[in-house]
């Protein structure tokens, strides 16, 4: 495993311990839309999954993850992200 790799992968171990109860990654502290309080989460929820999607280690975190973003869905849509 090269450099890039090994940080990426204690990068997303680091995300798995600040997961919550609820499966939600409420650490979030700014984003792109200057989202606040529950979008704010959503998105950065959002962004770890794809993270450890594409990582393929973080199973158990990644399924909580999704039943957190699934249960915050209404009409197809997110809040207002």
């Amino acid at each position: 495993m090269g450099v890039k790799a090994k940080r990426a992968a204690g990068i997303m171990e680091l995300l798995a311990t600040r997961q919550t109860a609820d499966g939600s990654i409420p650490d979030g502290k700014t984003s792109i839309t200057n989202s606040r309080g529950e979008n704010l989460t959503i998105e950065t929820t959002a962004l770890t999954s794809l993270a450890w999607i594409s990582g393929k280690a973080q199973v158990a975190a990644l399924d909580q993850s999704m039943k957190y973003l699934f249960s915050r869905c209404e009409s197809g849509k997110f809040g207002g992200t």
